[in-house]
């Protein structure tokens, strides 16, 4: 498995040892509390709705849901995240700034982190290509509730939202990171943050820190 892996991220041009991918996302489930079992329908269902059920064609038996488990599937997007993200060093050369500096934003939470052990760890959807951050987004960053996971973020700020529409836009709703990236008013994706950041349980679940600025 680590081979095909391996080819993956050099594709992509992540670079990453696998072990650390692999460790990742071990991490992730494991502050989910692993991928959980889920019950057999023949086994839970009365009689005569199994009855029902298999006179439908439905599978009783239940399958195992592989890639489409949302636990797992969130394991992987938080993997994702973590071993592409900017060391503090990485983000002080990206920002011109000192190291201490970038310290000083995760606090006031103007720059987005993860805590991995004692490291924190900048994903970098939040920055520019080679330099500086997605205009106006530490306008938007401390306005998210702190207890969102790093994946519910991640899906917030690249999902196309309907409020997130203007001329600019052709009328077309657009994620926050894209309106944002446009030079569009901050406003408007901080005050359309409420039932978009609403995820999945399982998701919003993983990989949690203990507390500590941004450390989701």
């Amino acid at each position: 498995m680590t081979e095909p892996i391996r080819a993956m991220l050099e594709r992509r041009r992540v670079s990453v040892d696998p072990e650390e991918l692999a460790r990742a996302v071990e991490d992730a489930l494991a502050a989910a509390g692993g991928v959980p079992p889920y019950p057999t329908p023949s086994e839970t269902l009365g009689a005569d709705q199994v009855e029902l059920l298999a006179r439908g064609g439905f599978d009783l038996q239940g399958s195992d849901l592989g890639l489409r488990d949302p636990v797992l599937r969130g394991a992987l997007e938080y993997a994702a995240l973590r071993v592409t993200a900017l060391t503090t060093n990485e983000a002080a050369a990206r920002l011109d700034v000192n190291e201490e500096r970038i310290q000083q934003r995760l606090t006031e939470r103007t720059l987005y982190g993860l805590k991995v052990d004692d490291e924190w760890r900048l994903p970098v959807f939040q920055f520019k290509e080679r330099h500086g951050l997605v205009p106006n987004i530490d306008r938007v960053l401390p306005r998210l509730d702190e207890n969102l996971s790093a994946v519910a973020v991640f899906h917030w700020f690249t999902t196309p939202n309907p409020d997130l529409a203007s001329a600019e836009t052709h009328d077309e709703p657009v994620s926050p990171i894209a309106w944002l990236r446009l030079g569009l008013d901050p406003e408007e994706p901080a005050e359309a943050r409420g039932a978009a950041l609403k995820p999945d349980l399982h998701v919003v679940s993983l990989s949690r820190t203990p507390p500590g600025p941004r450390s989701l």
